[in-house]
């Protein structure tokens, strides 16, 4: 698979890391549906109209900071997606050299800088394995699989 599609669809990256199958679905454009999908598509395509590298939440210029917000958890999926927009937003204007993730169930902050090597590994790592990856990944059962949006497709046969 080319794993440079995060370049052009850098949201792909949290299904890399919340599960390789659907990920790989995702990247055929298989998507399922379901209503956090819908909130966050109607707020990047109705709402929040940009013309941007990628649909961040907003950017403050003036300080150079991208803003994103979550629902829940900031998970380590979550905060490496924000990363890679950043990442993507500096290459786009080098004055954004930070983000602000926001949770907005937990009233947690996660603040990250650019450029971060741990990070930058970390994404050397997954476009490897992004690139190794040749066929469609086995389903393994985890407790997330009943709420995806994609448990249809992955286990109508049970």
């Amino acid at each position: 698979m080319d794993p440079n599609v995060l370049w052009q669809r850098p949201s792909l990256l949290n299904s890399f890391l919340f599960c390789k199958r659907q990920f790989y679905l995702n990247y055929y454009y298989i998507r399922g549906t379901n209503k956090l999908l819908k909130m966050g598509s109607y707020y990047h395509e109705e709402i929040n109209k940009q013309d941007y590298p990628v649909n961040v939440d907003n950017i403050d210029w003036k300080r150079g900071v991208v803003h994103e917000h979550k629902k829940g958890d900031l998970r380590k999926n979550a905060v490496l997606q924000t990363y890679l927009y950043l990442k993507i937003m500096n290459m786009y204007n080098k004055r954004i050299k930070r983000a602000k993730i926001t949770s907005i169930e937990k009233h947690k902050v996660v603040w990250l800088k650019y450029p971060d090597e741990e990070y930058e590994n970390e994404l050397e790592k997954i476009f490897k394995e992004i690139e190794d990856m040749k066929e469609i990944p086995p389903r393994k059962p985890r407790k997330y699989c009943k709420n995806c949006s994609l448990y249809d497709y992955c286990w109508v046969s049970e």
